[in-house]
């Protein structure tokens, strides 16, 4: 007979004790394999780590806890592919008084060193993770991992991939610096030198704006080259991994317009590209494809439009009808994706993650196969993310991070009843815990 293991509350949110140090057995769940495979069998997990997998009824390791996970539907750990929650950014230092300028007609070539707007590639995502506050909210979506960015400026920083746990980032960090992270937008407020007015306060100067600022990172790299003893510039140095192709750039293009942006400017300077957002991305799935630029997609796509003009409403009937198919064609547009073999993962961007799960529900109803929605949360992120030798799949050697659902994950019922974070099984929904 298995045994039920009590679980522990702790500040709001439950561990099974000892979790990392006595092996524990999951038995007779159903568990979900690549390829939208499925077999009930038994998991044994120790110091962190999945070790095992056996049929029910095969001898049991003596000394493990063992918990009854029979019914339960058991998921390689959910992957959020892109957020900004979870980061605490320091405010910018006070700028100061830039000179005055020459009496000149000829404008800088260079934005002034002390009034960078829209610069942030100082930030490193892996040293700035606030993410006790927010536990309870990404264990109720079934994530245990995401893929984090600093979130402010036009040049966002560098991301990183960490699992959700309140431990120490030498624990949590899976990836400390994925990519550098761009937007074709100031964001961010004043205290990150967003404040309007002044240049660039449009596309086309954001746009250009960029264009300098990977050129000046450029002559920044050949500085740090050929004369290491010279003042190094921060802001630049920051760019550094992505000028040397290191790294990959994660830019921020939801529309066809912005993706196309993001296609040149990657061409441009030579960098590794990785669309965040992307509900557009559909349009393109043919280039993606060719030059295998995966999607870190956006998974809300908001509520149809009314098709017929609400009482009061005098919007003509064509627009009501443009808006709706606009709609309809970004909920589709990821069975395209799927069809012409664009990789993608799911993203909550950080906001509205209360609802994370039901958006994909809501793609898998309008036609996007249940499995290829499940690699979208687990296999596809990991391996986009870099991190597919420890997370994405159920597998002997990898990674404990697992998510216990009541049913399967298309069923609008289903609940998330735990997660396993690196060995830690954490109670989500503790009336209907094992």
């Amino acid at each position: 007979m298995l045994r039920r293991f009590a679980f522990v509350a702790v500040l709001g949110w439950t561990a099974l004790s000892g979790a990392q140090d006595r092996p524990t057995i999951l038995a007779n769940a159903t568990l979900h394999l690549p390829q939208g495979v499925t077999r009930t069998a038994n998991l044994l997990i120790h110091q962190g780590k999945i070790m095992s997998i056996s049929e029910p009824g095969a001898p049991l390791s003596s000394g493990a806890e063992m918990i009854d996970l029979r019914g339960r539907h058991l998921y390689p750990g959910f992957i959020d592919a892109y957020s900004t929650s979870g980061i605490k950014v320091p405010e910018l230092p006070a700028a100061t008084t830039p000179p005055a300028a020459p009496a000149s007609d000829t404008a800088s070539a260079r934005m002034d060193p002390a009034n960078r707007r829209g610069l942030r590639s100082d930030l490193q995502a892996a040293q700035l993770l606030s993410l006790k506050d927010n536990l309870t909210q990404y264990y109720q979506q079934g994530l245990t991992a995401a893929h984090l960015s600093p979130g402010v400026g036009a040049f966002r920083g560098t991301t990183a991939v960490v699992s959700y746990l309140d431990a120490d980032p030498s624990t949590v960090v899976l990836k400390a610096a994925l990519g550098a992270d761009i937007v074709f937008r100031w964001s961010g407020g004043a205290s990150q030198g967003a404040a309007p007015g002044g240049y660039p306060n449009s596309l086309m100067g954001i746009i250009a704006s960029m264009r300098q600022t990977l050129y000046d990172a450029q002559r920044e790299e050949k500085i740090r080259t050929s004369k290491p003893d010279a003042p190094a510039d921060a802001m630049l140095r920051g760019l550094g991994g992505l000028v040397r192709r290191e790294m990959p750039a994660i830019i921020g293009a939801d529309n066809d317009r912005e993706i196309y942006r993001a296609m040149q400017l990657a061409d441009e300077f030579k960098f590794g590209l990785i669309v965040q957002g992307g509900r557009d991305a559909y349009k393109w799935s043919d280039v993606l494809k060719a030059q295998k630029i995966p999607v870190l997609l956006n998974v809300s796509m908001g509520t149809a439009p009314n098709r017929t003009p609400a009482a009061g409403d005098n919007t003509p009937a064509p627009v009501l009808e443009e808006r709706y198919q606009t709609w309809l064609a970004r909920m589709t547009g990821v069975q395209k994706l799927q069809a012409d073999g664009v990789e993608f993962a799911f993203a909550s961007e950080g906001d509205a993650l209360g609802d994370f799960l039901s958006n994909i529900r809501i793609l898998i109803s309008n036609g996007l196969p249940e499995a290829q929605a499940v690699n979208a949360l687990t296999l596809a992120p990991a391996r986009i993310l870099g991190v597919a030798d420890r997370l994405g799949s159920i597998e002997p050697g990898k990674m404990a991070n697992l998510t216990v659902l009541s049913s399967n994950l298309a069923n609008p019922e289903s609940k998330v009843i735990s997660v396993v974070v690196q060995g830690r099984l954490i109670a989500v929904n503790p009336a209907g815990s094992p």
